[in-house]
């Protein structure tokens, strides 16, 4: 004897619905936390701030359109956070605005940035060895 439902039509639409939530969610998580350019606009980018081993580079020493063109190639990505650890580790900190929002970016032990507040305001930043190595060639080598 085979079973039969009352209301196929009730059922298909539950499983529709199903799906579609689920794929709308995956959509969403996605956006949320898929890799994206951290800076939109290049032209957007102001005052540049930069510290090396802890030591601030002078605002003429920094080639401002150069660092802006390093910065607008950043990829990342939304994570939940990196361990508490010493401001020692870091080897270059950049502080700038961008898309009228504060960055902080971060490279050493961890390469990160932030530019808001919240639970998921830290950003991976996914090519910062390239970044990186670009960051610390444009920075003036000073005689002491």
């Amino acid at each position: 004897m085979r079973y039969e439902y009352p209301n196929k039509k009730c059922l298909s639409k539950k499983v529709i619905v199903t799906i579609s939530g689920t794929a709308i969610l995956l959509i969403v998580c996605f956006l949320l936390f898929g890799p994206h350019k951290l800076i939109r606009d290049t032209d957007s980018i102001q005052y540049i701030r930069m510290k090396y081993y802890g030591r601030k580079i002078a605002d003429e020493n920094i080639d401002a359109e150069a660092l802006s063109g390093i910065l607008s190639s950043v990829w990342c990505r939304r994570i939940y956070g990196f361990p508490i650890y010493s401001a020692t580790e870091d080897v270059v900190e950049l502080d700038f605005i961008a898309d009228g929002k504060p960055v902080h970016m971060i490279f050493g032990k961890y390469n990160y940035c932030y530019h808001s507040s919240g639970i998921y305001r830290e950003y991976e930043i996914l090519n910062s060895k390239k970044i990186y190595s670009e960051i610390v060639s444009s920075i003036p080598v000073t005689s002491n």
